[in-house]
């Protein structure tokens, strides 16, 4: 390890005292003599190493003043120079180091200052005690200043996190809303269409039936995507969410295709908020999504009722009456799973699972705002 460099700012100062010092001994005294310089030089430049080694220098500079009495002075009172340096070794100690090296050093500074003089002076441990409270008030300070900076590094990271994850949410919500309205739509025309193929030879009024939901599916799914795009836009407050009343409409249409639906719902239910309503419907949605992908044909009874403080919706079909839509593995799950995280948002509750005819029933439980 080398030895470290004095900071340029002791050097200034510790040649300034020490050109001070010779000044004084060469142009203003009579009599001086070369140990009254050099105790002076000694003096002075321990302000040198006050920043690289503070101990060394208090030591120095405490000896330098304890024995510069002996010499003969005509220039620079070693007392009124050593109390300058006292005290900026004094400010220097108590700017990096605790109290108890702080104290010390002051004690053995001031002790020294005060041998050096002829008699006591009141003002050379008021100085050096001044001194090192500025140097511990510049300390306090800059570790104040040092927690507010790594603060404020703390609270920049954690912006970056927080707007990582804000878009990694919302980029999920997207997904989960445009999962719910496409997979609802294919599911419906995937039924429809195969309904409407079977039935154009014998019953060519029912097929057309089936090719006019279809049209009336894929029309309500263009709406829903373009609300959605809108809301993205500039403009979100002009968008009209899925709400209470679409369940009724999207039920409607379900029957109107010649799906075995049914509804029950109580009047309480459209008096909720439109982030609400619209989980309803998304659950609602989803199910019959799901329940035309696993049992086509089935009975599906949907309830949507206030219990107490809560929205309760349940969605149960039997188990399928015929052949297999051939969607049954599709998704992935991910619609249960979006049914599922759009209620944690809620606060609410969700299950899902067979029931004992075969058949299954999804149950949804959202708390209310009001």
């Amino acid at each position: 390890m080398g030895v470290a460099k004095p900071a340029r700012t002791d050097l200034v100062l510790g040649v300034a005292l020490v050109a001070a010092a010779v000044l004084s001994e060469a142009f203003i005294a009579t009599s001086s003599t070369f140990a009254s310089l050099a105790w002076g030089i000694v003096i002075a430049g321990g302000v040198t190493v006050r920043s690289t080694y503070p101990a060394v220098a208090v030591l120095v500079t405490s000896i330098a003043l304890v024995f510069s009495p002996q010499a003969e002075h005509a220039g620079i009172d070693p007392a009124s120079l050593g109390v300058v340096v006292a005290a900026l070794l004094a400010f220097t100690v108590a700017e990096r180091f605790g109290w108890l090296a702080t104290g010390l050093a002051v004690v053995v500074l001031t002790v020294s200052c005060e041998t050096t003089a002829s008699y006591i002076i009141p003002l050379f441990p008021v100085a050096i005690v001044g001194a090192a409270g500025v140097g511990w008030i510049m300390k306090s300070q800059r570790r104040v200043n040092d927690e507010l900076a790594a603060r404020g590094q703390e609270l920049e990271v954690e912006r970056e996190i927080f707007a990582r994850e804000s878009v990694r949410l919302e980029r999920a919500r997207i997904a989960h809303e445009l999962h719910d309205i496409v997979a609802h739509c294919i599911s419906v025309l995937v039924v429809q269409a195969g309904a409407g193929r079977r039935l154009t030879d014998v019953d060519p009024e029912a097929a057309a039936e089936a090719l006019s939901s279809i049209a009336e599916v894929a029309a309500q799914a263009e709406q829903e995507i373009t609300a959605l795009v809108a809301m993205l836009g500039s403009e979100p407050e002009e968008v009209t969410e899925p709400g209470v009343a679409m369940i009724e409409e999207l039920v409607a249409r379900m029957k109107a295709a010649r799906l075995n639906v049914r509804l029950r719902m109580d009047g309480s239910i459209s008096e909720l908020d439109a982030e609400e309503a619209k989980a309803c419907y998304r659950v609602v949605q989803e199910s019959l999504t799901n329940a035309l992908k696993h049992s086509p044909g089935a009975e599906i009874a949907i309830s949507v009722l206030r219990q107490g403080r809560s929205a309760e919706v349940i969605v149960h079909n039997g188990p399928p009456p015929g052949a297999r839509s051939g969607l049954e593995n599709a998704g992935g799950g991910n619609g249960t799973q979006s049914m599922a995280a759009r209620l944690r948002t809620f606060g609410g509750a969700f299950e899902s699972g067979p029931t004992a005819e075969g058949g299954w029933q999804v149950r949804a439980l959202l708390p209310l705002a009001s």
